[in-house]
């Protein structure tokens, strides 16, 4: 892979990060990372055979070399034509290894939930633009879709807990890149007073941790209605003898 020496210094960083991640995944197959270099060029190095030599592994096929070629659509985009091609090498080399690590940064990896840390309180699931995270339907449960992870980072920036890790690295395994993984999930609390659930437990402790010594909640019913769902709360509120009659 080259660049004009004239391309803006933009470009030329988006090329040799490319050539990075994929001696990376060469490099994961236990193929040389030699057969791709990142070359910058003078406009007078037209005939890129003559101004460059060429390794003596390239242009001749290696004996650890894939035999079988396949031809992928120029009308996929680009994590999807990079995962179709390693995916072909991964099977045609026969790789036992389910996922192949990358530098950080790479827009393919997974994301590592610190469970003592985080609460579910799903901020990284709103933050998510690509919907590789989601929540459980009705109970705390967040779930993970590796192949739509961009590795952004977004989630880790939302979460307030700093609980979330970004692992960046190529899944291969068929069979997990078409599934989900529950990253985090626990029963509901319920409320005190009606038994609905409303919330993860965690969340509850770490509200109650938060507002300890908080004015507002210097006497046991305050803290109390913490621990009540939405209507009981109102509920209590209302028929306290704090609110006056």
């Amino acid at each position: 892979m080259g660049c004009d020496s004239q391309n803006p210094p933009a470009i030329r960083e988006a090329v040799e990060w490319q050539v990075k991640m994929a001696r990376a995944i060469l490099q994961g197959l236990g193929l040389g990372e030699e057969r791709i270099r990142f070359l910058v060029m003078s406009p007078e190095d037209i005939d890129l055979t003559k101004a460059v030599p060429r390794p003596a592994s390239i242009g001749r096929q290696a004996n650890d070399a894939p035999s079988a070629q396949t031809i992928f659509s120029p009308g996929r985009d680009g994590r999807a034509l990079v995962y179709l091609a390693a995916q072909f090498l991964h099977d045609q080399l026969g790789v036992q290894q389910p996922w192949l690590p990358l530098p950080m940064g790479s827009p393919f990896g997974t994301v590592v939930i610190n469970s003592d840390a985080c609460t579910l309180c799903m901020a990284c699931v709103a933050a998510c633009p690509s919907g590789a995270l989601s929540s459980g339907g009705n109970a705390p449960r967040l779930v993970f879709r590796e192949f739509q992870c961009h590795q952004c980072g977004l989630c880790r920036e939302t979460c307030p807990e700093g609980a979330i890790q970004l692992v960046p690295r190529l899944l291969l395994d068929r069979r997990a890149i078409e599934g989900q993984t529950v990253l985090r999930e626990t029963e509901p609390f319920r409320c005190i007073e009606c038994g609905v659930p409303f919330a993860p437990p965690a969340m509850i402790d770490r509200i109650k941790q938060k507002l300890a010594g908080h004015w507002m909640y210097a006497n046991k019913p305050q803290l109390r209605r913490l621990q009540m769902c939405r209507t009981c709360r109102a509920r209590d509120a209302l028929s306290s003898q704090e609110m006056g009659s």
